[in-house]
């Protein structure tokens, strides 16, 4: 599926969507998520949740997250 196709795809899903590298950057997301974060995605894509988020909100997210990817929560 070419890149435009599957962007349309996520972009009508009404719910906030998004994808992250191993590293916790993220490399994708919908247009409900934009909305969520108030900002545009090219102001997302390429950068982590300690980029986006306040210090301490940053460190919940991200310890919920990697519970949630090694299997505890």
């Amino acid at each position: 599926m070419k890149n435009e196709a599957r962007q349309e795809i996520l972009d009508g899903i009404p719910l906030p969507i998004f994808f992250k590298d191993m590293n916790g950057v993220y490399t994708g997301c919908n247009k409900e998520f934009c909305t969520f974060l108030g900002r545009e995605k090219d102001k997302i894509v390429g950068r982590t949740v300690h980029d986006l988020a306040l210090p301490d909100m940053a460190k919940k997210y991200e310890k919920k997250v990697h519970g949630q990817l090694v299997g505890k929560r």
